[in-house]
């Protein structure tokens, strides 16, 4: 993945010379992995030989998240535990990302479902991480009474979300690859560890920006919806 993702950047950058089109300046967005590995780094030395070269400014940003039940007649259960729940979950927009270069009961009233928190004493499938997100101590481990992708995979769901898409004239599936993307959003509910990244450094060379966060997940699912990727809001 990292020679993958380092050879598309670097085949870009070469484009770009080729095209005569120089940016006077470079934004390259990478993610939260980079605390954790090198999965970004070939990204980043070829961009910075890049601006180098080119007597260019860049700047390297490393945002957060980058944000049917209805339907079936449920309540909008939440898969995780208590402590995943109550755990601070950091946010990104790509609107603020271009401007610098208590969700679940929200998105639920959104909608028009009734929700639930997670149950204290509910059966739970504990499994333990193979990272250590302190860097000392014990490793992660999350809990979870069920998991998104063995939920995309139930028949009732996908035949749900057929019924979903028919009546809204929705084109996108989110079920044909069920893998890639309940992967993700899975891993974001059932953390149990918080996931705070540092503006510090933004903030001394004079960035102040700010979005509120239910206003900003909001006007995705409204943009998202006009797209026809999902069913309009009711409230």
């Amino acid at each position: 993945m990292s020679d993958v993702n380092g050879r598309l950047l670097k085949n870009t950058l070469a484009a770009l010379e080729l095209a005569s089109t120089v940016p006077k300046r470079f934004v390259l967005q990478t993610g939260g992995k980079t605390y954790e590995n090198s999965f970004y780094y070939r990204q980043e030395d070829s961009l910075i030989a890049f601006a180098k070269k080119h007597h260019i400014s860049y700047n390297i940003v490393i945002p957060a998240w980058i944000l049917g039940a209805q339907h079936l007649g449920k309540r909008l259960d939440f898969p995780g535990d208590i402590v995943a729940w109550d755990k601070e979950q950091l946010q990104t927009t790509a609107t603020m990302d271009s401007y610098f270069s208590e969700f679940w009961l929200v998105l639920a009233g959104w909608y028009g479902l009734k929700w639930d928190p997670p149950v204290v004493d509910a059966e739970y499938t504990e499994f333990e991480m193979p990272l250590n997100p302190r860097g000392y101590g014990p490793n992660g481990k999350i809990r979870f009474t069920f998991n998104l992708i063995e939920w995309a995979s139930r028949p009732e769901t996908q035949k749900a979300w057929a019924e979903i898409a028919s009546k809204n004239g929705i084109t996108h599936n989110p079920f044909d690859n069920i893998e890639r993307v309940w992967t993700p959003a899975n891993f974001a509910l059932i953390r149990s560890w918080p996931n705070s990244v540092s503006m510090d450094k933004a903030r001394k060379l004079g960035w102040h920006g700010y979005l509120d966060t239910h206003e900003s997940i909001r006007e995705i699912f409204e943009q998202m919806a006009k797209l026809k990727i999902t069913p309009q809001l009711i409230n």
